[in-house]
């Protein structure tokens, strides 16, 4: 299907549902939007943002009522695109159908669920209900437009949706932006229509792109209810994960980007999220916008159609290889506010005093993982305004460390498998950090000076070299702690005052 722009995409996928009437052997149609990409892509883009905009449509007052009647007795729209599990699936259309009536049967199953401990994605679809739902559909001529967001297959039949019949099934997969490979419906062993929307050759296909973005980035808006954030702060925070991911070399995965416990974090200590509520606006937007893994075709040519049309994100650096030396690397250059340096040999690459003096004033987030430098007068000192420090299997180059620098701005410190000593009169300056993770390293030297830090509220000191005491990781001074994650640790113990 080839189209002017999106709204060219709703206009003729509105078109064919029109046009496809009659049904093959008694079967209800399906039609599988795949969103924009060509039909040999693992990944889609923009089907959720297509499918809203078409229920929009068809909803909307504006819609020619005469028209639509024609062909549909009823219009079902089912967002499952931020997936919880089949049975809310099917109280979402039960929602849509207007069966109030049941809606405690819903409750009464979940309560059971709750009290059984049956986890909310492994709860299943109501089987009376399901024939409620089908009674209600099969002599109609309804269109449901439906988002599946789940990573598993879905039976609509169990659900109620009737196979026989005068329906049709408008479907797409995934979640929000940039989502994972196609997972079929049994139902869809029918009669199946594929849709592939593509710009025409002579068009260019950057600013398609750079729109369906924005539309999948106001639906994200919508689903979370977010007050005071735009489309182009959410789109950059999935821009973010898609600008490193493609800096490394197709289907490379040697770097741990943690997004799970940092894709806020960067957000935040980069800049992209402003300053009213960024931490609450950060945690929302990290349950619905992807975090891609690896770098692929589909992201790689996301990315090339967006580098230049958008602002070039030329402050968002990856760089990763098992040869560098010292002189391989280049001074990273004065626009980075994030840096991430991987060295996958077998000893740590010597990381030079003036690597990030060109961007002393505006690097904000670093990592290095396998790198080496003196520690008591580290390379990144020089960063004032860093935010975000994640040193992974660095070794020390220098004397035994016996001071060093303090980051007075840092807000996430990580260090995992690096005897990087923060002595206590350092720790005491970094009086705005929120964060602090560790792995296998010593807890128990600096423990005292670390309790003492009031803005803390996550706490992760895993895997550590020595013996580690529930006490020695709380305080009263801790007053805002809301994560302690004691994981890993063998030798943990409860200290017990003897008594007098």
């Amino acid at each position: 299907m080839y189209v002017k722009d999106f709204d060219d995409a709703v206009r003729q996928v509105v078109d064919l549902l029109y046009e496809s009437d009659g049904t093959a052997e008694g079967k209800i149609k399906t039609f599988l939007l795949r969103g924009w990409f060509d039909g040999s892509a693992r990944r889609v883009l923009g089907g959720c943002a297509v499918l809203r905009a078409i229920a929009k449509l068809l909803k909307s007052t504006t819609c020619d009522d005469s028209d639509m009647r024609k062909h549909f007795d009823r219009i079902i729209h089912v967002d499952c695109s931020l997936w919880k599990s089949s049975r809310t699936m099917q109280r979402t259309i039960a929602e849509e159908l207007n069966l109030r009536h049941v809606m405690h049967i819903f409750d009464k199953e979940d309560e059971d669920d709750d009290f059984r401990g049956v986890d909310n994605s492994s709860r299943k679809v109501i089987p009376r209900i399901a024939s409620l739902i089908n009674k209600s559909l099969r002599d109609e001529r309804f269109l449901m437009i439906f988002h599946n967001g789940g990573s598993e297959d879905i039976d609509l039949l169990e659900s109620g949706i009737p196979l026989y019949g005068e329906g049709k099934l408008l479907c797409t997969y995934g979640g929000r932006f940039l989502e994972d490979k196609w997972k079929e419906f049994k139902l869809l062993h029918t009669y199946d229509i594929y849709i592939y929307p593509a710009a025409y050759y002579y068009t260019n296909i950057a600013p398609h792109i750079e729109n369906v973005l924005h539309k999948e980035a106001a639906g994200v808006i919508g689903d979370t209810g977010m007050d005071g954030i735009n489309t182009e702060t959410v789109l950059d925070c999935f821009l973010y994960s898609l600008f490193l991911t493609t800096r490394l070399p197709e289907n490379f995965t040697g770097v741990d980007y943690g997004w799970a416990t940092h894709a806020c974090n960067y957000w935040i200590c980069d800049g992209i999220l402003g300053e009213d509520k960024t931490w609450d606006i950060g945690n929302t937007l990290y349950h619905v916008i992807p975090m891609l893994g690896n770098s692929t075709y589909e992201t790689r040519r996301l990315a090339s159609y967006l580098d230049g049309q958008k602002k070039p994100y030329v402050g968002w650096y990856s760089v990763t290889s098992n040869k560098l030396r010292a002189e391989d690397i280049s001074n990273v250059p004065g626009s980075a506010s994030s840096y991430f340096l991987t060295f996958q040999g077998d000893d740590p690459a010597y990381v030079r005093n003036d690597l990030f003096q060109l961007a002393s004033n505006n690097l904000r987030v670093l990592k290095l993982y396998n790198c080496s430098f003196t520690f008591a007068s580290p390379p990144f000192q020089c960063c004032h305004n860093l935010r975000f420090l994640w040193l992974d299997h660095c070794a020390n180059t220098g004397k035994k460390q016996s001071g060093g620098p303090s980051f007075l701005n840092l807000l996430v410190l990580d260090i995992r498998f690096t005897d990087y000593v923060f002595l206590p009169q350092m720790i005491e300056l970094m009086t705005n950090l929120r964060e602090l993770n560790t792995k296998g390293v010593s807890w128990k030297p600096a423990s005292h000076a670390w309790k003492k830090l009031q803005k803390l509220q996550k706490l992760r000191l895993t895997e550590s070299s020595d013996v580690v005491t529930v006490d020695s990781c709380s305080s009263v001074d801790m007053m805002n702690l809301e994560l302690l994650d004691l994981s890993g640790n063998t030798h943990l113990e409860h200290y017990h005052p003897q008594e007098a």
